[in-house]
């Protein structure tokens, strides 16, 4: 909600969203985790009922295979078979099937053998010799006589199974492979039949396939959608071979490529993996999986159930909840509705009594009708409006009586403010006179101590130098001191004119060098000048340019000892105009951040121990500012504290503008 829309809001509207706010977030919070717990115990629990019918799945399918294994082991190792093996197999080489010899010995092991299959649930048992030929089947089908090495079936399961067998000297179960002689789904059970400690032929049984499939198609748990998919891997396939509840003809005829995005937990089983979780199955429908490998038979299995299925009491409760949380929502919104007329009434009729006392009724009062802490605000409003009243009869004589005193007042200000211009017109005025009056006898006094001085070296009175020195340079400095006075005053009293004509920046600069050299040296500091070769020239006043830069240069030597002076000139344009910007910096005594405030007033140091070290009345730097501000620009200065050197900045137009008069900061 955008913020200027809530503030025209009434208070009833603001109460009733704040009501809104107040029940609507403790019931999201409170509907939310229900939620997420509730479906993470589904998730849990079907996933944990998912590896439970797995495992028992596994069991049984992993049992049911050892005890085939145990009992084809068991077969091959009966006298019987044993005995027989070697007449069988000699009567089918030099008589074939159907002969006399080969049929006598056929008629004593067919009831045996084909009562066996009857108890067992085999399909068929078939007797093979070392050399790979099929010398007896109890149901006599096509593969009878049929050799497994050169045969139609040599690189079949069947063929597999049994080279296994009599090589390994092991009972072998093979893969599930569709058998062309059924026409069906198959795998085969083979164990070495041995006489004497050799290998005189091998025993087959083919498995029968629905002992598996009842098995796998028990849905038991899994609901309207659940099944077990179990699958083999061929080369770079998993091959389904049992039927499937949605797709009684997959086996054999469904696969899945290996790295499809369809039944990853099938593809992981098959790669010897385990686990469990989420899952696309063959219909591309999301499903919850537990998925592991069976070793006995090489299969990968994968009980699975629709997670639409598996979730739908989470969806179930889910819209229970939407359904309180609405009744509860309109009952909060009832409540905040009547609550809100309750707070918001009395505030209409005082908003209401408000709204005829600004038109200037004063007469209006609030109905009291409450003893709560609106009652007490109607009590309050209604003695203001009283107090209102009786203020407004006597306001007119009040207001007269004050403005008669801010009419006063005014023109005491306005007294005050015209003798505070004349008496700094007359202060200006006073010091220019006085400047001027005593530049003469200065002069004067200037020109005969350097006469003295120069007749006292011809006299050869050297003794007399020292003291006419000292005379001199007293002149000169109280001359410079009056000469800076007068210069202050000018500026004051708007009198300071503008002499511009275009110099060269680089000569200027080389003149001001050599001018405050003797300065550097005084103190046995270094001067370093920086500045671009194509500086150029300015148009400004060249005589204020040089006593700006002369005052900061001359100060940066009286305040820095065996130090660095640097003076910086650079040009830079700006929104279209040319800036000339001069930086002064000293390692010197530095100046610290009350002191800066003051640094610019005039006869004002950084403070008095600096005067009286230094020397210096405090004009140079206020002189220096008006002179900028005169010409345009300004001056500042930056230094990070006492004993880390200063830095005073200038910054000029390239082309000041026309002369004019100037106020004074």
């Amino acid at each position: 909600m955008k913020p200027h829309l809530f503030k025209r809001m009434t208070i009833a509207t603001r109460l009733l969203w704040a009501f809104l706010v107040m029940a609507l977030v403790p019931l999201g919070i409170v509907t939310y985790l229900t939620y997420a717990i509730s479906e993470q115990s589904l998730r849990q629990e079907v996933t944990n009922n998912l590896r439970a019918i797995a495992d028992s799945k596994a069991n049984q399918i992993e049992t049911y295979a050892r005890e085939r294994q145990r009992n084809v082991t068991a077969l091959a190792r009966m006298p019987g078979i044993v005995n027989s093996f070697e007449p069988l197999d000699r009567a089918f080489f030099e008589h074939g099937i159907g002969a006399p010899e080969y049929t006598a010995i056929e008629n004593e092991l067919r009831p045996f053998l084909s009562d066996y299959l009857e108890q067992s649930g085999y399909a068929d048992v078939f007797l093979i010799s070392p050399s790979g030929d099929a010398i007896f089947s109890v149901r006599q089908g096509e593969d009878l006589g049929s050799n497994f090495y050169t045969g139609p079936n040599k690189n079949t399961e069947l063929a597999r199974v049994f080279d296994r067998a009599k090589t390994l000297l092991v009972t072998e179960v093979s893969n599930f492979e569709y058998y062309a002689a059924t026409n069906a789904p198959a795998a085969f059970i083979a164990a070495p039949v041995l006489q004497g400690g050799v290998v005189v032929g091998v025993v087959v049984l083919q498995m029968s396939n629905q002992e598996v499939y009842k098995v796998v198609n028990d849905y038991t748990g899994l609901g309207n959608t659940g099944e077990t998919v179990v699958g083999s891997r061929v080369d770079n396939d998993v091959v389904f071979v049992t039927p499937l509840r949605h797709d009684p003809y997959a086996a054999f005829r469904r696969r899945i490529p290996l790295g499809s995005a369809l039944e990853l937990s099938l593809q992981q089983a098959a790669q010897g993996g385990q686990g469990r979780g989420l899952d696309l199955d063959y219909r591309g429908k999301q499903v919850m999986a537990a998925w592991q490998y069976l070793p006995s038979l090489r299969w990968a299995m994968m009980v699975k159930i629709d997670t639409a299925e598996a979730f739908a009491p989470i969806l179930k409760q889910r819209n229970t909840v939407f359904i309180v949380g609405g009744i509860t929502l309109l009952c909060v919104v009832a409540g905040a509705l009547i609550v809100a007329r309750s707070i918001s009434k009395p505030i209409v009729s005082l908003t209401r009594v408000v709204r005829f006392m600004s038109g200037g009724d004063l007469q209006q009062e609030v109905p009291v009708g409450r003893h709560d802490e609106i009652g007490e605000l109607s009590q309050a409003f209604n003695k203001m409006t009283a107090d209102l009243r009786q203020i407004y009869e006597t306001i007119e004589d009040t207001v007269r009586v004050r403005t008669q005193e801010l009419h006063q007042s005014n023109e005491a200000l306005e007294s005050a403010r015209k003798e505070a211009e004349a008496a700094n017109q007359t202060k200006s005025a006073f010091l220019a006179n006085m400047s001027h009056e005593l530049r003469t006898p200065l002069n004067a006094i200037i020109g005969y101590s350097e006469m003295l001085q120069e007749e006292a070296e011809d006299l050869g009175q050297e003794d007399f130098t020292p003291d006419l020195q000292k005379i001199n340079a007293a002149g000169k400095h109280l001359l410079a001191l009056i000469n800076d006075i007068l210069d202050l005053s000018k500026v004051e009293a708007g009198k300071m004119d503008l002499y511009l004509e275009t110099f060269d920046l680089a000569d200027m600069l080389q003149d001001v060098a050599t001018t405050v050299h003797p300065l550097v040296e005084k103190n046995a500091n270094t001067l370093v000048v920086q500045c671009a070769d194509t500086l150029g020239s300015m148009r400004a006043d060249l005589t204020k340019v040089r006593q700006t830069l002369f005052n900061l240069l001359s100060n940066a030597c009286k305040v820095t000892k065996q130090g660095t002076i640097g003076l910086t000139v650079s040009r830079q344009a700006v929104d279209g105009v040319d800036w000339i910007t001069f930086r002064v910096s000293d390692t010197g005594i530095g100046i610290s951040s009350e002191q800066m405030a003051k640094l610019f007033q005039a006869f004002s140091q950084a403070e008095a121990s600096t005067a009286r070290q230094f020397g210096g009345t405090g004009l140079g730097l206020a002189i220096t500012r008006k002179f900028c501000q005169l010409m345009g620009g300004d001056v500042a200065v930056a230094s990070e504290g006492l004993g880390k050197g200063a830095t005073f900045t200038i910054r000029l137009p390239a082309e000041v503008a026309a002369p004019k008069a100037t106020a004074g900061a």
